[in-house]
C-alpha cells in the first residue's frame, strides 16, 4: 500500500488492474456506475478472522446508511482510502452460486455506495477493510427511486456473446450472457403492469 492506496496484482501476469473509483460515473445515460469485486461482506467488526482463515459465516444482512462494515477484497479492489464506489450486494448463497441458483434472494439484493474507511489486516491477496455505508439502493425498489425512462438500445448488450440463458422467477427475469465462464454480462429485469423494466446490469471479467 501506498499514499493509502490498496490493490492488488492480478494472479497471471502480476499487474495492478486501474481503475479511477472518481470517474465511474463519467456516463451520464448512465444511472448508478459501480464495480462487481465479489466482495466478501462480514457480520464482524474490528475483530475479523486471520486472512488465512476460509471458513467463516458470510453476511446476508442487507447494509444499512450510515452503518460501518467489515468486508474482505481481493483483486480486483483497487482505492484509496477515502474514496466512495457503487457496488453491488447479495446474500451470500446468491454470491457464491449466483441468482440462477437462488433467485429468492434478488429482492434482498442492492447497489450499495460505500467509503473506504481503513484497513484492517492485508497481505499480497486480499485484505480486510472498514468500510462506511452512503447509500442503499434495493433491486426490488430501483424502478420506484429511479425515475424511469426508455433504453431502447440497452438489451442489445447481450447480442455480442456465444450463449444467453433466461430464468424466471416471480416478477424477475434474469438474462446472463457470457462467452468464457468470466466474461460477459447479466442484467434483472422486474416485470409489472404488463411492462418490463430493465433494473440492473453489470460487466463481468475483470
Amino acid at each position: 500500500m501506498q499514499n493509502n492506496k490498496l490493490a492488488f496484482k492480478r494472479p497471471a501476469c502480476k499487474k495492478v488492474h486501474e481503475l479511477n473509483a472518481l470517474n465511474m460515473n463519467e456516463d451520464k445515460s448512465i444511472r448508478i456506475s459501480g464495480v462487481d469485486w465479489g466482495i466478501e461482506w462480514s457480520e464482524f467488526m474490528m475483530e475479523v478472522p486471520n486472512l488465512n482463515e476460509r471458513h467463516w459465516k458470510r453476511s446476508s444482512i442487507i447494509p444499512k446508511v450510515g452503518s460501518y462494515r467489515s468486508i474482505l477484497v481481493s483483486h480486483p479492489f483497487n482505492m484509496s482510502i477515502g474514496d466512495k464506489i457503487w457496488t453491488l450486494f447479495q446474500p451470500a448463497l446468491s454470491l457464491f452460486n449466483g441468482w440462477d441458483d437462488h433467485p429468492e434472494e434478488i429482492n434482498n439484493s442492492a447497489m450499495v455506495k460505500f467509503c473506504f474507511e481503513s484497513i484492517i489486516s492485508q497481505n499480497e491477496k486480499e485484505a480486510w477493510i472498514v468500510i462506511r455505508i452512503e447509500d442503499v439502493l434495493l433491486l426490488k425498489e430501483a424502478d420506484i427511486r429511479l425515475q424511469l425512462r426508455e433504453s431502447p438500445g440497452i438489451m442489445n448488450n447481450f447480442d455480442c456473446y456465444n450463449s444467453t440463458h433466461i430464468f424466471t422467477y416471480e416478477e424477475w427475469l434474469y438474462i446472463d450472457s457470457c462467452s468464457q465462464g468470466d466474461i460477459g454480462i447479466m442484467g434483472t429485469i422486474k416485470e409489472e403492469s404488463q411492462s418490463l423494466q430493465f433494473d440492473i446490469g453489470r460487466l463481468l471479467g475483470f
